[in-house]
């Protein structure tokens, strides 16, 4: 990482698999202390694969996806026809891990997002997965070590990641050329917002894995990225909906505005599933960031509202194992009703979002919250002041 950091890197895209002597202390392994320090402090675009251990309960914890680092974009497999790859590990165990001294109870979500991996030997594992027994092997064009013109067969999470990394420096190169200067924190939740979504809304942050962790955001769309950063330009091209974003700063030291009291309420989830609870409540002992104009919208029934919101976790033994120490919520809230409509509060991950759709009878203003508990430390367990990302569509 330092001979990277010489050569004035801004990409990197790791690929190896997540043996034990990178697991003996969760993510506080000197792997994910490392990486999650050169991302944070350098603007690095880490894209890290997801691995190809499928997720098994009862197997080993090498299943899971990216154990060891939060700041990197954990990358995920996806086949031909946009589906997840059966190989594609995931994690968002909720409880389900067998191995709590290491890997204590987390709501993560990983991977963050999906590309063309191929599908690999058909294999089944245990839990809600894709259906595996079924589908034909599936491969992907990589170079061949034979020569330096051939190319070989093969499938996994190693050739979905590179995918991730080239589009990122290519998104970066665009929005340069625009005017429109992103980081890697930025390049990561751009790349979230733009996902496409295989057959579910991204209802981000809940306690079924079934619900989001296969894909995350979804599979990487390079061109809708690309429109994005048009968007983001303000150059009109008319190539679907205009994007919006936005950096900000968490700090305690400045006293914030309580959320508006109001029910939280989630109409368009899943019968069960309600986003993470963290026992904060609208109108409580909270700060609140104050809402902007680019974190309104004006929705009727039907439509939906899709915001991420991003921000790198703390590099450091001071966080327990795979805990982000530094935390924020994002509260979706309706005037008009005088309700919450959705909540994202996952407890240890570094993204947030939702993509929701406006139910009958919710028709008016929409406001985005960013929110923190009252006093709550970030990094080192010093006060919380902590810049985010966010973009949305308008």
């Amino acid at each position: 990482y330092s001979w990277l950091a010489k050569q004035k890197a801004r990409f990197v895209v790791q690929s190896f698999r997540a043996v034990e002597q990178f697991l003996p202390t969760g993510r506080n392994s000197s792997q994910g202390i490392v990486e999650d320090q050169y991302a944070r402090t350098q603007g690095w675009f880490i894209a890290q694969s997801a691995g190809n251990g499928g997720y098994d309960p009862v197997g080993s914890v090498t299943n899971e996806a990216c154990p060891w680092s939060i700041n990197a974009m954990c990358v995920g497999s996806h086949r031909v026809d946009g589906t997840v790859s059966c190989f594609s590990s995931w994690l968002n165990p909720g409880g389900n891990l067998l191995d709590k001294k290491n890997f204590p109870d987390t709501d993560r979500e990983e991977p963050d997002i999906l590309a063309l991996g191929g599908n690999g030997v058909a294999k089944t594992y245990n839990g809600p997965t894709p259906a595996c027994t079924s589908r034909a092997s599936e491969s992907v064009k990589v170079a061949s070590s034979s020569s330096n013109t051939a190319f070989a067969e093969s499938s996994g999470t190693s050739f979905s990641t590179p995918i991730v990394g080239a589009s990122a420096a290519l998104v970066h190169q665009y929005c340069a050329k625009l005017g429109v200067e992103l980081d890697g924190l930025e390049l990561r939740n751009t790349l979230m917002l733009t996902a496409v979504r295989n057959a579910r809304d991204w209802n981000y942050s809940t306690l079924k894995p079934e619900t989001d962790a296969f894909d995350g955001a979804g599979n990487l769309t390079l061109n809708a990225a690309r429109a994005a950063c048009d968007s983001f330009a303000r150059v009109a091209t008319g190539n679907g909906p205009a994007a919006v974003h936005g950096n900000g700063t968490a700090d305690t030291s400045v006293p914030g505005e309580p959320l508006p009291p109001g029910d939280v309420v989630y109409p368009t989830t899943p019968p069960g599933v309600e986003p993470r609870n963290q026992g904060i409540d609208p109108g409580g002992p909270l700060s609140g960031i104050s809402a902007t104009a680019e974190l309104k919208w004006q929705r009727k029934a039907g439509e939906h509202i899709r915001f991420v919101l991003s921000w790198n976790a703390c590099a450091d033994t001071t966080a327990a194992p795979n805990r982000v120490g530094v935390d924020l919520d994002v509260f979706l809230y309706s005037p008009t009703v005088g309700k919450y409509l959705y909540t994202s509060q996952s407890n240890d991950d570094n993204n947030e979002g939702f993509d929701v759709v406006v139910p009958p009878g919710w028709d008016g203003e929409f406001i985005a919250y960013v929110a923190h508990p009252d006093g709550a430390k970030g990094c080192k367990d010093s006060p919380m002041k902590e810049r985010f990302t966010w973009s949305s569509y308008e």
